[in-house]
């Protein structure tokens, strides 16, 4: 929230040097504080188009303060500009994770995913959906929403009424779906193991983090 005012009331010309200044000297006081960094890796961003220098800046935000969405969210927009989409948005789900209610937060991951043409994940993304049900999915829907974290979870609907309230849940391997409102479980298409492991590292590119490739 810090940064959009001086992007609306101030001309970039005259706010990130004063930014860059406010910013090294919190460091000079204590160089453990993480958001100092965060807004240096905005400026190297958004005045320099130096994603390089701004990417060692968010990790570095990121390593002192793990838990400050914001640096996760610049990061992930960072990502985006330098055409990195799947990586942006695994930090965008970070921030969210951490601050789920974040108007910025939701925002710009909706836009992100919006301008990586991911229209229909992105729309549910962005209203807070974790779990879609149908009889069936398109295969680019299907593998577009294992990719991000979206559970699209293939079942007979036909007991399934608006308004309902459906649980879904990722335990031991398997995914668990319930009707809350009716008490009923739902049977679904079982998920091939490497689909379920992506699920549950939320995104492809978190799984790719932590282990590098698809072998077991």
């Amino acid at each position: 929230m810090h940064y959009f005012p001086a992007l609306v009331l101030y001309h970039p010309g005259e706010a990130t040097p004063k930014a860059r200044e406010f910013a090294r000297k919190a460091l000079s006081l204590d160089n453990t504080l993480g958001e100092p960094h965060a807004t240096l890796g905005v400026t190297l961003t958004d005045y320099d188009f130096d994603f390089a220098g701004a990417e060692r800046e968010f990790k570095r935000a990121i390593e002192l303060n793990p838990n400050y969405a914001t640096a996760h969210q610049w990061f992930a927009e960072m990502l985006g500009y330098a055409g990195r989409s799947e990586e942006s948005f695994a930090e965008f789900r970070r921030a969210l994770e951490i601050d789920p209610l974040s108007l910025p937060i939701n925002w710009n991951y909706g836009k992100s995913l919006y301008y990586a043409r991911r229209y229909d994940v992105s729309v549910l993304l962005a209203a807070g959906i974790r779990a879609v049900f149908a009889k069936s999915f398109a295969r680019t829907f299907y593998r577009n929403a294992i990719n991000n974290g979206l559970v699209p979870f293939e079942c007979d609907t036909s007991r399934v009424h608006e308004a309902d309230r459906l649980i879904v849940s990722l335990t031991e391997g398997v995914v668990l779906a319930r009707n809350e409102t009716t008490g009923e479980k739902l049977t679904g298409n079982p998920f091939p193991t490497i689909m379920l492991e992506i699920l549950a590292a939320g995104g492809l590119v978190t799984y790719f983090k932590m282990h590098h490739d698809f072998l077991p």
